[in-house]
């Protein structure tokens, strides 16, 4: 495995989760996310048992407390996470919400929807005036907001059993 960040070996070879973990952390960082956010999130995804406390993804990730609070604040906010706790036990854990995927892309619909509708709002305000880049802008909006509410819809069981989500890959390392 390539180390993603220079001079910082976190992995120990053949150690599939920490190289997940970090490689998430990396795309996500070129996505425009903290990469510290990404890497707890992709910890909360292979991690076992499924519910972590802030003690155990700090000592996992090598991260500090006020970064794992941070991360996991924005995480819970976006709806992708949750805070559970057990009875007898005074640690409050976190895990990834059961419908937390949904409720993030249903989220993002909701922006859609949002730039939609106020390109909808200029294109009626501007007349005549706008030309061929609102009516792009609106339309490509448009077109993404329809797709994704398309997936949505669809139970959660079908979405990816279409060839196009079988996966030639999932032998490939990381």
């Amino acid at each position: 495995m390539t180390n993603p960040v220079p001079g910082r070996d976190t992995t120990v070879p053949g150690d599939w989760r920490a190289e997940f973990v970090e490689h998430f952390g990396v795309v996500g960082y070129d996505m425009g996310l903290p990469r510290t956010m990404t890497r707890l999130l992709g910890r909360l995804v292979i991690c076992d048992p499924p519910h972590q406390s802030a003690q155990q993804l700090q000592a996992a990730l090598r991260l500090s407390a006020g970064s794992v609070s941070t991360g996991l604040g924005e995480l819970t906010r976006a709806g992708l996470v949750e805070r559970i706790s057990f009875p007898g036990d005074r640690h409050t854990y976190c895990r990834i919400k059961p419908d937390g995927w949904q409720q993030l892309l249903a989220a993002r619909v909701r922006v859609l929807i949002e730039i939609r509708d106020l390109a909808d709002r200029a294109l009626t305000a501007a007349g005549g005036e706008a030309d061929h880049r609102l009516l792009e802008f609106r339309d490509f909006y448009a077109s993404f907001e329809r797709l994704m509410a398309g997936i949505l819809e669809e139970p959660p069981s079908s979405r990816f059993d279409s060839p196009q989500w079988t996966s030639r890959s999932t032998a490939r390392r990381f």
